[in-house]
């Protein structure tokens, strides 16, 4: 395993037990409401599930959740018992079967390989969500993980919104409220 990869396990691992009191308040709430109405009563597959949060206000049918960080899907199991968790990779996964939706929430800045995973899931749903936070919050939030105020996140790559939108081509694009992310939602069909 490289070492990119290496240190986002050992990092999310860490943060895992209290990952969940670090996202409280409006951050998750503006997501979880932008991402209410997609979700509600879909079968979901989610990317990045870390400790399954942002699952609990939005009602899915079923969903399946996958992390690469053991830590994150020990607590994701304990948050959610009613849903399923998988500990993998998600630039090696390959969805067993189709989801009517894919989300892909506020974690591409910590793959290696974004574009691929995107790639690989479409064929495997009809709706596919992705977001990413615009570099606006970027000092706010670094000062805010500094004051402890946030989790910190580790070693990332942002990826622009505006990169996210011209990879995905023609989507709906979302913003939650004050603009903490932007939300993108690609339907089967929809051609760049």
């Amino acid at each position: 395993m490289d070492e990119w990869k290496q240190f986002q396990i050992d990092h999310f691992n860490r943060m895992a037990e209290n990952y969940d009191s670090s996202k409280r308040g409006i951050y998750t709430n503006s997501i979880s409401e932008a991402l209410r109405g997609l979700i509600k009563g879909k079968d979901v597959l989610y990317i990045g599930c870390g400790t399954g949060t942002l699952i609990k206000n939005l009602s899915p049918k079923a969903l399946h959740g996958i992390d690469i960080s053991p830590g994150m899907i020990k607590q994701a199991t304990r948050n959610n018992p009613e849903h399923s968790f998988e500990v993998t990779d998600a630039e090696e996964y390959t969805p067993k079967r189709r989801y009517e939706v894919i989300m892909i929430i506020e974690c591409i800045d910590h793959m290696q390989n974004w574009k691929q995973v995107i790639r690989n899931m479409m064929p495997y749903t009809d709706t596919l969500i992705v977001s990413t936070t615009p570099k606006k919050w970027y000092p706010i939030l670094r000062v805010m993980e500094t004051l402890k105020l946030k989790m910190r996140e580790g070693m990332n790559r942002w990826v622009p919104p505006s990169e996210l939108e011209e990879f995905l081509g023609k989507c709906e694009k979302i913003k939650t409220e004050m603009e903490f992310a932007v939300i993108f939602v690609k339907k089967k069909g929809e051609k760049g």
